[in-house]
């Protein structure tokens, strides 16, 4: 295995933990939908028949957060305190 393979298999991984910090409100969601496409896109590049279930999985995995997460409401409006007010 190459090194080369074996950081393009970790790519939609480094790219979601990357991202999802650094994006607005709604990060996780969209840090999902950006590693979700390199995941697809991954595997279309290395297709082989069958898909290795990691590639396949780790595509699955990312799009069900980006659905979830940008399905997700906000329980608390930006300003508001959730806290015990003193």
């Amino acid at each position: 295995m190459s090194p080369l393979s074996l950081i393009l298999g970790f790519l939609p991984l480094i790219a979601f933990s990357v991202l999802s910090g650094r994006v607005a409100d709604n990060g996780a969601a969209w840090a999902a939908a950006v590693a979700c496409a390199i995941a697809v896109v991954l595997l279309v590049v290395k297709w082989t028949w069958p898909p290795k279930m990691v590639d396949a999985f780790q595509a699955l995995v990312f799009g069900v957060i980006a659905v979830v997460g940008s399905s997700a409401t906000r329980t608390s409006t930006p300003g508001s305190s959730t806290g015990p007010s003193v």
